[in-house]
């Protein structure tokens, strides 16, 4: 009997180390899960990251554009108002030199 006790037991044992290892290989590949879950949560943040930052280069630059625009269209209007001062002045000049000559 004490045999085929010994034999049962090391079945036993056998068997839970065999258990052991599977729980192991188990647990491994769980975390190997949870690895592979962490790395794509991580690429998403980080793709949402840059989309951010670029729509944000978009925005900048589009303000930028704007900016130069309006800035072009003031001085548009400055030269407009110059041109038109300069010629109010010359069609005073121009009246007073016809009254002038119509004295």
């Amino acid at each position: 009997m004490d045999s085929r006790a010994h034999i049962v037991t090391d079945r036993h044992a056998a068997q839970a180390a065999l258990s052991l290892k599977a729980q192991g290989r188990r647990l491994e590949a769980e975390k190997a899960q949870l690895a592979l879950v962490f790395a794509k949560k991580e690429r998403q943040r980080r793709i949402e990251e840059e989309m951010k930052m670029l729509q944000l280069k978009r925005k900048q630059c589009e303000l930028v554009r704007m900016r130069e625009a309006e800035e072009e269209e003031l001085k548009a209007i400055i030269r407009l108002e110059s041109l038109k001062t300069e010629a109010d002045f010359k069609l005073a000049e121009a009246r007073k030199a016809a009254a002038i000559t119509d004295l």
